[in-house]
This record gives structure tokens, C-alpha cells and sequence, in this order.
């Protein structure tokens, strides 16, 4: 913003630069204004896990398809499964309000778009770092709880894995993040744990109180970090 501020500035002697333009000086009040409101929501982001939408509308123009893409949520692919996507969002009552490329379009020399998912990690764990707990369903099976309904978002984060192993005893764990508020968790190796992860991981599927249903799949996370589907 203070680009702006700088170029409305100046010697309060000088005649306002834009007065023989005003389209251009309303030009940037509306960019100011975008950047100001970009801002609010950078401070406010969170990361949410959302099935992947299969990529922008196909685009008669170069700027048709520029403005598809602008209107585009921010988004980032999942590195173990394509079919998904962290999208950045302002939680609005339970609702999520994206942010847009079009957002990014005016502080895109200023801010990497890197430091965007940094940060809205940063501001989630701000909200869960007091709240956070490890729900054992048996003695093998165990899930996130009061994670601000973005449990399955923390599958990204590697503290959370060293603390699942802990508790099931497990250097190689399966997960499933059957809706955007569950990350389910047990160790392979034992065939009734595995029926009974299925049946619970349905259950959750299945149940219309947990919102933004996400895979019924199930999948593999090694202690070298490598994550793999299971068929």
C-alpha cells in the first residue's frame, strides 16, 4: 500500500496530479482499495483442503482465459493425491470466502506466493496450538480433534505425523481424511484394525454433520515421508 500512499503523494503546493484524469485516479482508488482488502484477508487465511475442480473453462481468448483464471480460487496441488488441492479462505460463519488470483493480482511483486500458504498455516495453528487433541476411537485408531474444522489440512504438516506415531506405536501409519474436518489415523500390519478403520472411515463419509466430504480413500505414510494410496 505504500506505493500507492507514495504516489498520491506530494508538495501539498502541487496541483492534484490526476485532476485533468479522473478515470485513471479512480483507476487507482480502486486499486488501493483491493489492495486494502487483500490485506484484511491476508491477515485472516486459513488452508482448506477442496477436491480439485479440474483446472479453469476452456477460453476462446488469451483475455477471456486471463480473466477465467483471475476469478480462480488460489490454490496449491497435494503432493501424495492430484484429485486435491489447500485452497487459502476466510473462515465467514462455517463458510469459506476464497481468495482469488485476482487478490494476488496487485501485491504480486510484493508477496511470494509461497509465504501465502505459510501464513495461513501460521494462523491456524495460532487458533488450534491450545485446543488441539489426539482422540484414540480404539487402541489403534486415532484422530485430530479441535483443529477449527481443518483437521484434514494438517495431513501437510510433518509435527503432526511424529505426534500420530506416538500414539499408535507406529513408524508407518494409515490415514484417511474422509471430510474437511477428520484426519483418521492407524498402523498397518493388523487385518481387524483395518476393517474396523474402514467401517469408522465410512461412517464418516457417511454422516451428514461433518461437512465438505472429501475421499473415502485410504492412504500410506511412511517414516521417510513418502506418502502412497492404498488400493
Amino acid at each position: 500500500m505504500n506505493f500507492l500512499k507514495d504516489l498520491f503523494a506530494g508538495k501539498k503546493s502541487k496541483k492534484d496530479p490526476f485532476e485533468n484524469a479522473p478515470a485513471f485516479k479512480q483507476m487507482m482508488m480502486e486499486l488501493e482499495k483491493e489492495e486494502n482488502e487483500f490485506i484484511e484477508r491476508f491477515e485472516k487465511i486459513l488452508p482448506v483442503i477442496r477436491p480439485d475442480q479440474g483446472g479453469e473453462p476452456s477460453s476462446t481468448s488469451d483475455e477471456e482465459g486471463h480473466k477465467s483464471q483471475n476469478l480462480q480460487p488460489v490454490s496449491f496441488p497435494l503432493d501424495f493425491d492430484p484429485d486435491f488441492r489447500i485452497c487459502l479462505g476466510v473462515n465467514r460463519n462455517n463458510d469459506y470466502e476464497w481468495l482469488l488470483n485476482r487478490h494476488i493480482e496487485v501485491v504480486k511483486d510484493k508477496i511470494d506466493p509461497d509465504k501465502l500458504v505459510s501464513k495461513a498455516f501460521g494462523n491456524l495453528f495460532r487458533l488450534i496450538e491450545k485446543k488441539i487433541a489426539v482422540k484414540m476411537i480404539t487402541d489403534n485408531i486415532g484422530m485430530l480433534e479441535n483443529c477449527h474444522s481443518l483437521e484434514s489440512s494438517l495431513v501437510l504438516i510433518n509435527e503432526i505425523w511424529t505426534l500420530a506415531r506416538k500414539y499408535v506405536h507406529s513408524d508407518d501409519l494409515i490415514f484417511a481424511i474422509p471430510a474437511r474436518d477428520v484426519f483418521m489415523f492407524t498402523c498397518p500390519g493388523d487385518e481387524k484394525t483395518l476393517e474396523l478403520f474402514r467401517e469408522k472411515l465410512q461412517g464418516f463419509i457417511n454422516d451428514p454433520s461433518h461437512p465438505d466430504k472429501l475421499s473415502d480413500k485410504l492412504y500410506l505414510k511412511r517414516k521417510n515421508g513418502k506418502t502412497e494410496k492404498l488400493v
